[in-house]
């Protein structure tokens, strides 16, 4: 498990949402319970899922392309997701 959290939303002390890449094509994502919200929303919550709230900027800045190279993901500016090129 490595954690992929963006460095500006990261505490030592545990309170701070979080993104943890498991290796295996999932990620962990940890923020405030937001089951009560999914309810009040009708946003469907499956018997083994649990809602989540989290800053809506960590994730933009998570899926931006790195400058490594890393193709995919949101632009953080506009918030619009956008394709890898297919492979040539």
């Amino acid at each position: 498990m490595k954690n992929v959290t963006p460095h500006g939303y990261r505490c030592q002390y545990g309170q701070c949402p979080a993104v943890y890449d498991l290796l295996d094509g999932r990620a962990l994502i940890i923020g405030k319970r937001a089951d009560d919200f999914a309810a009040d929303s009708n946003t469907p919550v499956g018997h083994d899922e649990a809602a989540v709230i989290v800053d809506v900027a960590m994730l933009r800045e998570l899926l931006q392309p790195s400058a490594a190279g890393q193709q995919g993901g949101a632009d953080a500016r506009s918030g619009e997701a956008h394709e890898a090129p297919p492979p040539a």
